[in-house]
């Protein structure tokens, strides 16, 4: 096995005889059986006893394969159920493989002789398990709705919906499904996929000092339920009796406990399992040979674009991060540049300049310091736990190959999003035409993590328009292009707060809701526009009004909101929180002291606005206008199916 890459989590293995690199294969269990899923994309079921293969359709055979595009094949598939064990021997294999397939969730199957994979084209919200029972296999979404597929009937491609557990009972939680002694039980999830052990604190997400040791798995509550398929009813158990549960992202099983009286074992067992990957060889060495060349375009592309660093930060996000399946400490890299080396002054514009690391603006307009906020609302942490980086540098977040990869696909989504047939979908508030004059915009938002998958993305900002500039901040779920220090021209000033830092809380509806302030002010002595964050307004950078056409004068417009896009043929991530404006902001995506700057550098609430959703069925987005909250908006939407 070899040393762990910095730019990834993965591990690679080396066979010894050859010295081959052998490929990282994601392996749902099922029956004994591992479904493998190669770097090129083929398939085979394993038994990795007797060593014996079985050829599956090739990954590109699944109906939504390219719309799905994810980052690699390793987590295309996230579960497999077989109906029956397979008999190599025999030439009457009467077994269904049901797999869930790419980020949405998707349901597929596939029977001996099929060349191509079956996709149930039922799929009211992402899929998240499978089991099978009584000669039929069912399947749980996210939204706690159990379907079942007859993949023998007259409609494979169909599933009917039988069942379920209430959303009162669901609400954000994972659900798993399994078959023990003939009854369909759900176990339903609560909790943080990881927690730390020791003194980092309950509100800090983020830290750089990263103790390995000091991490575990950790879940506040579960139930389990009983659920009659006949008659569409539920309930709760007590105990499982002699039976034990293994639930997990890549399979569920149901397994006869041995009791022991004298040893006390107890009557609820049940574990939860993570994901797990495995490694397989590949030997398609054309393919292999052209995988090499892109690799190494890769690898001098990060050259030209990592900066040399002064000091490394390595930054542990380890909250429950709401996905849809994969559940992992996730790790980013800081590199701490020379002022003078950032991204921004790659830009054409800006090769000679004055700017320096102390650079502060000239001329602010005076901002109003009666910023409300509900009685709940928390401010969220920003910044770099520990100082961040030296005097005189500033934190530039270290380029890996998945990011290159991710930004081709964003490419991708942006042509898309950009094609008028197929266009991003909005919410806003938004200043009325006219003649307009503003030196800033801003706003605080409530903060949300949408699940997302592929190629989608969900987003709230506050944007300035004048022609065809624009600039926007705000939070964003998804694929992204040019966004951050990824799109040089604007510079950094702080050396602790990075521009693509990931917000450690999140609000959830009902429980704590948290928040950020964000601002866009018109330096009125220079141009310059400075990104301001927080209560007290931290002046974390700007863009220069040398890199402008219509921004190098005021704004004309204003807009605040959200924007949501998937691409054709898969489904809209949720808006916002994902749910429709209930005018209680313990539970709506908001923002609130929504302002503009006004031609004469005043700071005052947002005027003469107007609402705009492109499809009031899918979205909702209400303009409060002024009151003791002073300017308030709503937005929000769920999830198309």
């Amino acid at each position: 096995m070899l040393a762990e890459d910095d730019d990834n989590d993965y591990r690679r293995f080396v066979s010894a005889p050859e010295g081959n690199p052998i490929d990282n294969l994601l392996l749902p269990e099922t029956l004994g059986w591992l479904v493998t899923l190669s770097e090129t994309g083929d398939m085979n079921l394993l038994h990795p006893i007797s060593r014996v293969q079985i050829p599956l359709p090739h990954i590109s055979t699944f109906k939504y394969y390219l719309e799905g595009n994810m980052p690699n094949n390793f987590h295309f598939i996230q579960m497999a159920v077989l109906s029956s064990r397979p008999y190599v021997s025999s030439k009457e294999n009467n077994f269904v493989l049901m797999v869930i397939h790419e980020g949405c969730g998707y349901l597929g199957f596939w029977k001996p002789g099929d060349k191509a994979w079956t996709t149930i084209e039922t799929r009211p919200a992402a899929f998240s398990g499978i089991t099978y029972y009584n000669g039929q296999f069912y399947a749980i979404n996210f939204e706690g709705n159990i379907f079942v597929c007859d993949v023998g009937g007259r409609d494979p491609t169909v599933a009917h919906l039988v069942g379920g557990i209430p959303w009162e009972i669901l609400m954000y939680k994972r659900a798993y499904i399994v078959e023990s002694k003939g009854e369909v039980l759900v176990v339903v999830r609560d909790g943080y996929d990881l927690i730390f052990l020791g003194d980092y604190g309950d509100e800090e997400d983020m830290v750089t000092d990263f103790d390995e040791s000091r991490i575990d798995y950790g879940t506040s509550e579960f139930r389990v339920f009983k659920v009659d398929l006949s008659n569409r009813e539920w309930v709760e158990l007590q105990s499982l009796g002699d039976s034990a549960l293994f639930v997990g992202d890549n399979a569920s099983i149901s397994v006869q406990a041995v009791q022991d009286q004298q040893m006390g074992i107890p009557r609820l067992l049940l574990v939860f399992l993570l994901s797990f990957q495995l490694f397989d060889y590949n030997g398609v060495e054309g393919t292999r040979d052209l995988l090499e060349r892109e690799d190494l375009e890769l690898e001098n592309q990060l050259k030209l674009m990592n900066k040399p660093a002064v000091k490394t930060i390595k930054v542990y996000i380890y909250r429950s991060i709401a996905s849809f399946f994969n559940y992992r400490v996730k790790r980013r890299i800081y590199d701490c540049v020379d002022f003078y080396k950032q991204p921004a002054f790659d830009h054409p514009l800006l090769k000679n300049h004055s700017f320096h690391f102390e650079m502060k603006p000239t001329s602010l307009p005076k901002r109003k310091r009666n910023q409300v906020s509900f009685e709940d609302e928390k401010p969220v942490h920003i910044g770099l736990i520990g100082g961040g980086c030296p005097v005189g540098t500033v934190p530039i977040r270290r380029v890996t190959k998945e990011d290159l990869i991710r930004e081709r696909n964003a490419s991708e989504v942006m042509s898309f999003a950009n094609d008028q047939t197929l266009r991003a979908h909005y919410a806003v508030v938004r200043t009325r035409g006219g003649q307009n004059k503003f030196n800033g915009a801003g706003a605080t938002l409530s903060l949300h993590n949408p699940r997302v998958s592929g190629r989608q993305y969900s987003a709230a900002r506050v944007k300035l328009i004048n022609g065809a500039d624009s600039i926007e901040v705000g939070w964003r779920a998804g694929q992204s292009h040019c966004f951050n220090a990824r799109c040089p021209a604007f510079v950094l000033v702080r050396s602790d707060i990075p521009l693509d830092l990931v917000y450690p809380q999140i609000s959830f509806p009902g429980k704590a809701v948290y928040e950020v302030q964000l601002y866009i002010d018109r330096d009125l002595a220079n141009g310059n526009w400075w990104l301001l964050m927080g209560h007290d307004n931290t002046q974390v950078g700007f863009w220069p009004k040398r890199i402008f056409t219509g921004l190098a004068e005021m704004a004309s417009y204003a807009v605040w909101g959200g924007e949501v896009f998937g691409p054709p043929g898969t489904p809209t991530p949720g808006l916002g929180n994902g749910a429709f404006p209930k005018f209680d902001t313990h539970n709506d995506s908001y923002f609130t002291n929504v302002e503009v700057i006004d031609g004469g550098g005043r700071n005052i609430d947002a005027y003469n606005t107007e609402s705009f959703a492109d499809d009031y069925n899918k979205y909702e987005v209400f303009d409060i206008g002024h009151s003791s909250l002073r300017h308030l908006v709503l937005y929000g939407g769920p999830p198309s199916g």
